[in-house]
């Protein structure tokens, strides 16, 4: 009878033992602040949200993502400990009207943990007399919808280091910030961003056409639901045939940047298809009429668009957000929607 309680103790033992090592591990709850917390004054505005992650139990990957009061949710995003240190992930939201909200920090990996919601609030204030922005705008109204059609945007993809960027006139848009990629045969890839709703692209650098795959299941070999080749023109760099190119450019038909000033709604387009929303870009309305745009990696230089006139520039030597600086003017073309 001993015998039989001490192994019936032994093995719960073990069970408990099991339990805790393959349970999943947990993270401390991330504190994420604000700055500021209480905004008043010109706007577009942009707050700033930042948490300290510490190292995860166990040996891996950290995955999360930022939530938003109004329902977006950005892109998963990783973090690699290679040392037993923590590291501060942080994320932008720019406003250009009133607004009362909150960001929440949402670990996915190893385990789900949820920081407190940061909360926040903007309160616009209308520009000076003078000289300022109403004034030099001449009493113009915001544009509902500002778009930059490219004269030519690709995607550039490198199998072999996973780089993925997008970019036009040598200019880059996104270093693929929310991309998943996919290799299926040394000439057969899938490319989509995480927040495309059922469907992806294909990509066959051999016959150099894409496909548009609806209800078929990303990283396999399906034909999906639906198919619709698109007018994107392949072009393989290195490797010929079936063999693996060092990289290759998917140049898109037609292409354009989007952006609504009034709910900061920013979009890069191609295809029909939304290529970044903005997440790594600035924006900052001068006048009525004048924008300043930039990808937060750009060094020394920015877009500037003009409503009025109908063009965009590259701008160098100036401050962003502000006039000044040394103009040459880009090929895209500038459109407003009323």
């Amino acid at each position: 009878m001993l015998k039989k309680t001490i192994l019936v103790f032994m093995a719960a033992t073990v069970l408990v033992l099991a339990a805790s090592l393959f349970a999943s591990p947990s993270l401390p709850k991330p504190n994420l602040t604000t700055d500021p917390v209480d905004y008043s004054g010109p706007c577009p505005v942009t707050i700033t949200f930042k948490a300290e992650i510490l190292p995860p139990p166990l040996p891996g990957p950290v995955r999360y993502r930022f939530v938003r009061s109004d329902g977006t949710q950005s892109p998963v995003e990783e973090l690699k400990f290679l040392l037993p240190q923590k590291k501060t992930v942080s994320y932008t939201w720019t406003l250009s009207r009133d607004y009362k909200g909150w960001v929440q920090l949402k670990i996915i990996l190893p385990a789900v943990v949820k920081s407190n919601k940061a909360q926040f609030k903007v309160k616009c204030q209308a520009a000076e007399t003078g000289s300022s922005a109403t004034e030099a705008g001449g009493g113009q109204k915001l544009p509902k919808r500002i778009l930059l059609d490219f004269v030519e945007a690709y995607l550039v993809y490198s199998p072999s280091t996973e780089n993925l960027q997008i970019a036009t006139e040598t200019m880059v848009l996104s270093y693929g910030q929310g991309w998943e990629k996919c290799q299926l045969k040394p000439y057969l890839y899938h490319l989509r961003r995480s927040d495309w709703e059922n469907f992806f692209w294909q990509v066959n650098t051999s016959r150099k056409e894409v496909f548009k795959v609806s209800g078929g299941t990303f990283c396999a070999i399906s034909e999906g639901t639906s198919r619709e080749k698109l007018d994107i023109i392949v072009d393989a760099v290195g490797g010929e045939g079936d063999t693996q190119p060092e990289r290759f450019l998917l140049r898109f038909s037609k292409s354009y940047l989007a952006y609504e000033p009034g709910t900061d709604l920013f979009q890069i387009i191609g295809e029909l298809a939304v290529l970044s929303r903005g997440e790594d870009w600035e924006r900052c309305r001068i006048y009525p009429y004048l924008y300043t745009l930039r990808l937060k990696t750009w060094q020394d230089f920015y877009w500037k668009a003009n409503t009025s006139r109908r063009l965009a520039w590259k701008t160098t030597g100036g401050t962003f957000c502000k006039i000044g600086g040394s103009d040459s003017e880009l090929k895209m073309k500038v459109s407003v929607v009323d």
